[in-house]
């Protein structure tokens, strides 16, 4: 997260929004940049490598072209202007089966476009434990039939120097329990595929891969009308657990009082855990 801190559901949409490199003038767009492979602390050039370019805009999204890297692991795209302002281009790669993207890049974009370090890993099913540096629960008011919908952003850390993947297809690479009694699962806008994240007997389970660093997982569900409390279960360490809820006397155990969070004219009780220990239960 950035060095001044937001809370809340402004962290949680800052979460949610792509990273875009400096707009600057018109003129042809240039992709280009490195790939390397990453081990532990060496980096080394990888020649021979298919990357692609891809080409988003809110109605279609696709592959428009690909290119081998050179000896230095160098690769190169150029774009005539773009008239859709709209369009983000993303380069990509492949390496032991798992696909790695460089952040967006904005059709207006010069500066630093030219520069990209695209960097792979090798994988393991073995490693230090995928730890939730953050996590995010934002509860809006209830809906007209008295239930509650909520937003949960889950960011999961892999401190290792390998991408984290299943030991096989049949079990995930990473679980967490959800709030008993909870409804209408759904996927967000996640750093990993909808495909790979599913929910069931009270588990939330991903087995999408996790390179070194964050990935956020984003899912949103329903407490039923009636439910009087909502039990969050923390079945692994988390470094900070943030709660918005839009009620201004709701109370909670487990969790500390922060100052209210105000946000498009609605308002919203802030709670706060600086740490999570594995077995806690803060109660809303």
């Amino acid at each position: 997260m950035a060095s001044s801190r937001r809370s809340g559901l402004a962290a949680a949409a800052l979460l949610l929004l792509p990273v875009w490199l400096p707009a600057q003038a018109r003129g042809p767009l240039v992709l280009a940049g490195r790939l390397v492979r990453v081990r532990g602390a060496d980096t080394t050039a990888l020649a021979g490598a298919m990357v692609v370019a891809h080409r988003i805009t809110p109605s279609r999204q696709g592959p428009i072209d690909s290119t081998r890297t050179d000896p230095s692991g160098r690769f190169r795209f150029r774009f005539a202007a773009d008239g859709d302002s709209t369009a983000v281009y993303v380069v990509s790669t492949r390496h032991q089966g798992i696909g790695y993207f460089y952040e967006p890049v904005s059709a207006t974009a010069r500066d630093g476009a030219g520069a990209l370090a695209l960097a792979v890993f090798d994988t393991s099913a073995t490693g230090p434990p995928l730890r939730v540096s953050v996590r995010h629960l934002v509860l809006t008011a209830p809906k007209e039939d008295g239930s509650r919908p909520v937003l949960d952003i889950i960011q999961v850390g892999n401190s290792g120097s390998t991408t984290r993947v299943a030991a096989d297809s049949t079990v995930p690479t990473w679980t967490t329990r959800l709030p008993d009694g909870i409804a209408e699962f759904a996927v967000g806008e996640s750093e990993v595929s909808a495909s790979a994240v599913s929910y069931g007997n009270g588990m939330l389970s991903v087995t999408a891969p996790f390179p070194p660093g964050e990935k956020q997982v984003v899912v949103s569900y329903v407490v039923p009308r009636g439910a009087r409390r909502l039990e969050i279960p923390m079945d692994q360490p988390t470094a900070r657990l943030e709660v918005l809820v839009e009620d201004s006397n709701v109370t909670a155990r487990g969790l500390r009082r922060a100052e209210p969070v105000t946000l498009e004219g609605r308002r919203f009780a802030h709670f706060v855990a600086d740490t999570a220990s594995a077995g806690a239960a803060p109660e809303l």
